[in-house]
């Protein structure tokens, strides 16, 4: 009698996604549900929607990918009226991250005469011709920074009252 590697290795599904982008990804992600041992996923909404999609009696686990404790303090206080209000954004330049909202949001504080400014990080998946549309006329409150190596993220978080992410869907969120 000979042991499959399915017998020897347990299967494990891992799931960061509360959709389907399309239907290959949904027919995979419900069969590779049916055929683990255990699913883990990065969060109670993402457990619930494999719970309902995939049907699946095999245990769905969520983990955690956060690599720094929350600090037991904050370090920065809010800011008063006086003060130039600095937002920041840390991701992809991308449709999903819905960077024109972010961008309104912050137009719309400074016609309410809040000194409001943004910081844009991150790499660009292609959408930069149309980001660049978008920040025309905005030049001295919104500045797009570019790519930050992964060493260097944590700090810049001191540096901003708030951290802005607004994405239409996010599979990971912080």
């Amino acid at each position: 009698d000979t042991l499959s590697l399915h017998d020897a290795l347990p299967i494990y599904s891992f799931n960061h996604s509360t959709r389907f982008p399309h239907i290959f990804s949904r027919t995979c992600t419900i069969v590779a549900g049916k055929l683990a041992d255990v699913i883990l996923t990065d969060g109670v909404a993402t457990s619930q929607f494999i719970r309902e999609q995939a049907q699946t009696a095999s245990p769905v686990r969520e983990v955690s990918f956060l690599t720094n404790p929350t600090p037991p303090t904050i370090s920065r206080s809010a800011p008063d009226d006086r003060q130039t209000v600095r937002f920041m954004f840390l991701g992809r330049i991308n449709k999903v991250k819905n960077l024109p909202l972010i961008i309104e949001v912050i137009k719309r504080l400074r016609r309410e005469s809040i000194d409001a400014r943004l910081d844009i990080y991150g790499r660009n998946d292609g959408g930069e011709s149309d980001f660049e549309e978008l920040v025309k006329g905005t030049e001295g409150y919104i500045t797009f920074k570019g790519e930050i190596d992964a060493t260097k993220r944590a700090s810049l978080f001191d540096q901003y009252h708030f951290y802005i992410q607004l994405s239409t869907f996010e599979g990971m969120a912080m």
